[in-house]
């Protein structure tokens, strides 16, 4: 979401119908609502029918961790909020997700009770506009059928909608219900499963119009959550095909509990780049075209830029595929291939990135300059391009890709932080939110050797799991008898275990007291095999940079406590810097990071013990699309690397996933020539996104031609602008030729290979 736009918005008041013509306009860049939303968790939106209230919820904070309602105030509908107050709480449960009747009088909400893994929908209803909010009551008729949250309801009450994972009768995953009375003192009945919405995937956050002829809700039919529109057109009547409004996405994140104010004109929702907590959006509707095909071009360059990315990552693939394949040359070790096939492979490639390096990136080039020449054309001009980092490789070395450990994996709970042992028999790791329990605790997986699946799962043994909240993140001695973890219950403390023999049950740990005696949000306790320098994650500890930050502290001895507590500033951002993992010599740094939008892995090195870290590389290959990579954990040898993917929305999208190290030169060279073509598919779809962005600028252009209001625009500067817009086109055409050329010389080399 990086457009900006320095005139005045055309902002359309149209009546509730208008919400039906939500593709048929423009709006403004999504932008946060800084006057309400703050470090901490703020989502579920949701603004009352006369615009001068916004409620949601808040949570996870330093003073509260359970949801609780908010409302958010202003003088005028569209002006910024002034005063922030909270509105309604319960102990020790979440209190979210809120509704409001348009007389302000009723709010119907969601309850949840963690430690009876309970969700209810309740009203809670007050004498006046000026009165508190009292506790609600449950809506007992729809809670018995099960978990269920998010209610919405039409301006008159009579119909609600909601959703729910584990009601009798659904599609899979969350779906969307909805259930209907004759009046407002009456009970729901005729719960409906919408099964023209719902998929196998998680659809859920139903926002419906006053008029229940419009559906907005969230859906991660197509990967990360989205969000959605469809309409009907009687109460009678099922919803039509769902409609992906794009223009909500988060890129590098997720968009999801939609709110669209009662006269259609404003859109909230709460956008979330993985790994940061959830903020509250808004946009504006406006209908200018000229402003429409302003939003057009700017969308077309940015798409323009991606593409220039999605080659540049290409080109180092195939860069890297071709020194692979000179470097197999000079071996002379060709197992069951001719020299004159690797020959000819080395050949393709660098045929590709001729066609690439001098035909594709050329012409997109141009086709960038001729959309800022339309800008310009039209008294914009555009923004200077975001600097183009380049990735670094692992080390130079390639890893198989990698794959779920699916012995170890749980369909019904997440698993974390995994830690494999120094001898590579056990993986210690935590499992959260089971089907029999909610708060972490830490299991093991066994096998007979290294490298061999594993073949036994279960529950420590011992006491450890029983403190109470989280217990999470094992570090274990190379003799076994030690483990370092920490707990979440009223704090995030730092501890330590030791038994007396590695048969032993785990007793429940002591606290690391000068470690924890620094801060209260303490993570990931990783050390050095000799036990004489931890590494953690804390977040916003005094002199940190912002977020989680990673810090080091050092003893002279197992049996002293540590000092010398540093901030790793050579490694930490103003985003959050989290979950070291450290090799056994303290040389070398693994950690996850949001620093790029979603959280990645990273890696550092340093010569000794007594340098700063240094070649922070982002490890790019076990990024996963849209999601997050974290928790870091490489083998004591340095062969096999395990980590956490986040591949959906739903916690139980969170597995363990393992790769190894591959060192020959063949399959180096094949898997970067299949990461080139990979990333060059890529880069066609959006060359075609970035096609679409520049005829619709075209159609703009044309509809503001023939409306004859060019405001202070010369009518020769606008065709100039359609010109310049005509000629990116046909510049876009020959740069995707050129990109289909030099896949097919990639295809070629891997012919050539034998593949």
């Amino acid at each position: 979401m990086k457009r900006t736009r320095t005139s005045s918005l055309l902002v359309a008041v149209l009546g509730v119908s208008a919400v039906c013509g939500l593709a048929l306009g423009e709006w403004t860049e999504p932008v946060p609502v800084t006057e309400l939303n703050t470090e901490y968790v703020d989502y579920t939106p949701f603004l009352s029918f006369d615009g001068l209230t916004l409620y949601f919820s808040r949570a996870f904070t330093n003073s509260f961790y359970y949801a609780r309602i908010f409302e958010a105030t202003r003088q005028e509908p569209f002006g910024p909020f002034t005063s922030v107050s909270e509105v309604l709480k319960s102990n020790h449960q979440h209190v979210l997700s809120p509704w409001v009747s348009p007389d302000n009088l009723r709010m119907y909400y969601h309850n949840q009770i963690d430690s009876q893994n309970r969700w209810l929908l309740k009203v809670s209803e007050r004498a006046s506009v000026n009165d508190p909010w009292p506790p609600g009551m449950d809506l007992s008729e729809l809670n018995q059928l099960g978990k269920i949250h998010k209610p919405v309801l039409t301006a008159d009450e009579l119909i609600i909608l909601f959703a729910s994972y584990d009601i009798i009768g659904g599609q899979g995953g969350y779906d969307i219900w909805m259930a209907t009375r004759p009046h407002r003192n009456s009970p729901f009945g005729q719960v409906t499963n919408l099964a023209e919405i719902n998929t196998t995937e998680n659809d859920g956050d139903p926002f419906i119009s006053h008029d229940g002829l419009t559906l907005y809700f969230q859906s991660n039919r197509n990967g990360p959550s989205q969000i959605f529109r469809a309409t009907r057109e009687s109460l009678i009547q099922p919803f039509g095909i769902a409609e992906h409004l794009s223009s909500f996405d988060t890129p590098g994140g997720q968009s999801g509990q939609p709110c669209i104010s009662s006269d259609g004109t404003a859109f909230y929702f709460v956008g979330v780049i993985n790994g940061q907590p959830c903020d509250i959006y808004v946009a504006y509707l406006i209908e200018d075209p000229y402003e429409i095909a302003i939003i057009r071009i700017e969308d077309a360059i940015a798409g323009e830029v991606e593409v220039v990315e999605r080659i540049d990552a290409a080109l180092q693939q195939e860069w890297s595929a071709y020194e692979a394949i000179e470097q197999w040359l000079e071996t002379g070790d060709y197992g069951d291939f001719y020299k004159g096939d690797i020959v000819t492979a080395k050949q393709k490639i660098h045929s590709a990135i001729q066609h690439e390096g001098q035909q594709s990136i050329g012409a997109l080039d141009k086709s960038v300059e001729k959309l800022k020449d339309a800008l310009s054309a039209l008294g914009r001009e555009p923004e200077p391009p975001a600097s183009n980092q380049r990735i670094l490789a692992l080390g130079g070395l390639e890893w198989t890709e990698p794959v779920p450990l699916t012995e170890v994996n749980s369909e019904l709970a997440e698993e974390w932080t995994p830690f494999l042992s120094f001898d590579g028999l056990t993986l210690y790791f935590t499992r959260v939110r089971s089907d029999t329990f909610y708060y972490g605790r830490i299991f093991e997986a066994t096998r007979q050797e290294p490298y061999g699946p594993f073949t036994s799962v279960k529950e420590l043994d011992g006491t450890l799991n029983s403190s109470p909240g989280h217990v999470i993140s094992p570090w274990v001695s190379p003799d076994n008898l030690r483990m370092y973890y920490y707990t979440e219950s009223s704090g995030w403390v730092l501890k330590v275990t030791e038994r007396a023999s590695d048969n032993s049950p785990w007793p429940i740990g002591t606290n690391i007291s000068e470690l924890n005696a620094l801060g209260n949000r303490h993570q990931t306790p990783r050390l050095t095999a000799d036990e004489l320098t931890i590494f953690f994650c804390s977040y916003n500890m005094q002199d940190g940079y912002g977020g989680y930050d990673i810090w080091m502290a050092t003893r002279p001895d197992r049996y002293s406590p540590f000092g010398e507590v540093t901030n790793l500033s050579e490694i930490n951002t103003a985003s959050s810097d989290h979950a070291p993992f450290v090799s056994p010599d303290g040389l070398t740094l693994y950690f996850d990071s949001d620093r790029n939008g979603s959280y990645q892995l990273f890696r550092a090195t340093r010569g000794s013990l007594n340098e700063p870290f240094g070649n922070i590389e982002h490890l790019s290959f076990f990024d996963t699309p849209e999601y997050t990579s974290i928790h870091p954990c490489i083998s004591s040898d340095g062969t096999v690397l395990y980590f956490m993917r986040q591949l959906g929305d739903d916690r139980q999208s969170r597995d363990l996933w393992v790769s190894y190290l591959i060192e020959d030169p063949y399959q180096i060279a094949v898997i970067r020539i299949k990461d080139a073509i990979a990333q060059k598919i890529k880069a066609l779809e959006k060359v075609d996104a970035a096609l679409t962005q520049k005829w619709r600028a075209y159609e703009a252009i044309e509809q503001l031609l023939e409306s004859g209001d060019y405001g202070n625009l010369y009518k020769g500067d606008i065709v100039t602008a359609k010109q310049r817009i005509h000629s990116s086109i046909q510049h876009e055409e020959q740069s995707k030729k050129a990109i289909d050329r030099s896949i097919e010389k990639l295809k070629d080399a891997l012919a050539a290979l034998g593949l």
